[in-house]
């Protein structure tokens, strides 16, 4: 069975995923910094040192989402445009306020991280997202450099669907070769084995459209062993990170994906409200929570006394801050940019026939 564009009306579970994937990172990154010499200096929840694995998933749940999203739109040269305009309007308009914020704070409190004659390049190339390494005004943004480029990709195999596989052959052959020699920047971002996640969503999302996820709810529960042993491992120093622990994080998660889309349109499952509303802020979270992790931990740290007790504090304190920062940011920024912006532009390039016509996304 191949799911139409009627069958795929929002997917709540993928919601559920994207308030998971933001809400994990802000709890990585407020144990990583509070961890820091400079703040409490020891590890207050070393559990949390794995959530850098919402980035994993959330680029396995990109790679669901646009071929749930576009799966019936492959060959149609008219929906190429309209679907980097709502890429554009989804990452850049409200990426640049928040670095417009940071650069404002950057004017005045200088950064060393950042010296004052590279600020020129470093702001060009994270306003228009290019994939060079480097300082960033934003640190997280380095994820949006492999989404974007995982966007035009799919772009590309939208509009020459016969290429599809060729396409996909070459990122594969890529990877390969960025396992083994080193590529130099900004082709790098190509080469790297991160890309390989948005794959494992691909497959999923395949596979969904087929009908394909038998007893999904077994590989849901298979989906989540793979997941959270890896993260358990990794936290407990197991293992070490790398490209196969990356790897093995992103099949657990297109196993959990896939499986709790099939049980949502098989039982109706209905998503909590919190869920919900996390997963609609869920970009506005992963684009604030750094910096008020970070100032909030200078903050709480001069007040902070010396107990393990309140050293729990401090870490709930920065992480409910960082996530509420980011739920207001959404309501109060993001949301009404995206009103303000059209949803849609017109292609120059006219339907050969009347056919399905995706969601917005």
């Amino acid at each position: 069975m191949i799911l139409t564009s009627k069958s795929r009306a929002s997917i709540e579970t993928l919601q559920i995923g994207r308030a998971f994937a933001a809400i994990a990172v802000v709890l990585y990154h407020t144990e990583v910094t509070l961890g820091l010499d400079k703040y409490i200096g020891r590890e207050i929840f070393p559990i949390f040192r794995s959530g850098d694995s919402g980035v994993f998933y959330f680029f396995a749940l990109s790679g669901f989402v646009m071929v749930t999203a576009h799966g019936d739109d492959f060959g149609r040269q008219d929906v190429v445009l309209p679907f980097l305009w709502k890429r554009f309007r989804r990452l850049y308009p409200t990426l640049w306020v928040v670095l417009i914020t940071q650069l404002l704070l950057f004017a005045i409190l200088p950064q060393e991280r950042i010296p004052m004659a590279e600020l020129p390049w470093t702001t060009l190339k994270d306003f228009l997202i290019l994939p060079w390494h480097g300082p960033s005004l934003l640190p997280v943004e380095w994820t949006l450099r492999h989404e974007v480029l995982f966007y035009l990709v799919f772009a590309c195999a939208l509009a020459a669907p016969q290429a599809t596989w060729l396409i996909a052959v070459a990122l594969l052959s890529a990877i390969a070769t960025g396992l083994i020699f080193t590529i130099p920047e900004p082709i790098d971002r190509l080469f790297s084995g991160y890309n390989l996640l948005f794959g494992f969503g691909i497959v999923a999302a395949i596979l969904y459209r087929r009908g394909a996820f038998v007893s999904p709810v077994w590989l849901l529960l298979i989906g989540f062993l793979i997941f959270f042993a890896t993260w358990i491992a990794l936290a407990l120093g197991q293992y070490s990170k790398n490209i196969v622990s990356i790897w093995t994080y992103g099949a657990g998660a297109a196993l959990i994906i896939g499986a709790a889309a099939t049980i949502e349109r098989q039982r109706e499952l209905r998503a909590p409200s919190i869920a919900l509303i996390l997963g609609d802020a869920s970009y506005s979270i992963y684009l604030v929570h750094y910096p008020i992790v970070v100032l909030t931990s200078k903050v709480i740290c001069r007040m902070h006394p010396n107990s393990t007790f309140e050293d729990a504090a401090a870490f709930v304190a920065v992480a409910i801050l960082a996530t509420a920062a980011g739920l207001v940011f959404h309501l109060g920024i993001e949301k009404p940019l995206l009103k303000f912006l059209p949803q849609r532009v017109r292609s120059p390039v006219q339907p050969a026939s009347a056919g399905v016509r995706s969601r917005s996304t």
